[in-house]
């Protein structure tokens, strides 16, 4: 008689044995869709992940898309269905897997806001002339060191927050990034553009380290520059230059901008997959932006090159 995997077991069989080394924020999101599902199983006097069957499953996530929304019902498709595989990948269930493609919602594809070139140079512009015209230009030089490094290192912001003195390595022109989502350190590379920028910071920084900590950005408040007091500081330069109709200027922009650039002028997916610390090339290519005009332009300047072997004349 094959064993039936109890939903209490499963649960903690996989937050303690399968994703414990994920980050406290990934788990808790996952946590959220899992202990939504599992009320709705338990209103339904199921007991075991054996019992779950696709009808189930169906009405779950029609119940959830309009509870929340239908993006979110198709977040909590994803995670699930993961759930499931992954129990089974590390043969703690051997049943079947209940979550198929046909069950995700189609949704309206709206058009994503990327920043432009022009855009770019007007906040950095704003940033010089606040550190110019300031008495205490220290939160501005780090705030577009910050802004420097997420736009040219790909580097996720509290990646790049959590940054320690002694992860620079300016002789070599590296970055240790070793505070990542799943926890797997990686190397990238200082643009050479922003050097000067970075080592400016770096000697202004030793004036202002008070707490005498080997962090690498702090605030005068805190020890630590918060996420959230980056991300506040983006939205009030947006409002100011009237970037985006709807000011939404967020910090992983900059690395969605990265990512395009780097496509654009490099145009190697696999190395921006390391860089960028993804584990897998599909969740890469969801960062990269590119438009059938910037193909064209880049065949009218021949920067595209015929690799045929064949002679057309």
């Amino acid at each position: 008689m094959k064993h039936k995997l109890k939903l209490t077991n499963a649960k903690t069989i996989y937050f303690e044995k399968i994703i414990y080394q994920l980050k406290d924020g990934t788990k808790k999101g996952y946590e959220r869709v899992i202990n939504l599902f599992y009320d709705y199983l338990n209103s339904k006097k199921v007991k075991t992940l054996d019992d779950v069957d696709s009808d189930l499953v169906v009405s779950f996530l029609s119940e959830l898309s309009i509870k929340t929304s239908k993006e979110y019902a198709n977040k909590a498709y994803s995670i699930l269905k993961s759930y499931y595989q992954k129990l089974s990948d590390f043969n703690f269930y051997n049943g079947s897997i209940p979550f198929k493609p046909y069950m995700l919602f189609k949704l309206e594809k709206k058009v994503k806001y990327y920043l432009q070139d022009n855009e770019i140079q007007r906040i950095i512009n704003l940033y010089n002339r606040n550190i110019e015209r300031s008495k205490d230009p220290f939160p501005y030089l780090r705030n577009k060191v910050i802004f420097l490094i997420l736009l040219t290192s790909g580097l996720r912001c509290n990646e790049c927050l959590n940054l320690k003195m002694n992860d620079i390595d300016l002789k070599n022109k590296t970055i240790l990034i070793r505070n990542t989502k799943t926890y797997k350190e990686r190397l990238v590379p200082i643009n050479q553009n922003i050097l000067q920028e970075l080592k400016k910071y770096i000697e202004m920084r030793s004036l202002n380290n008070k707490w005498n900590t080997d962090n690498l950005f702090f605030s005068d408040k805190n020890k630590i520059y918060k996420y959230d007091s980056f991300r506040r500081s983006l939205y009030r330069i947006a409002i100011k230059l009237k970037i985006n109709k709807n000011h939404k200027l967020f910090p992983h922009n900059l690395r969605h901008k990265f990512a395009s650039d780097w496509i654009k002028y490099n145009s190697n997916m696999f190395k921006l997959k390391v860089i960028l610390g993804h584990s897998s090339i599909k969740t890469t290519e969801i960062y990269v932006n590119i438009s059938d005009a910037d193909i064209c332009e880049e065949n009218k300047i021949g920067k595209i090159k015929n690799v045929s072997k064949y002679k057309y004349f």
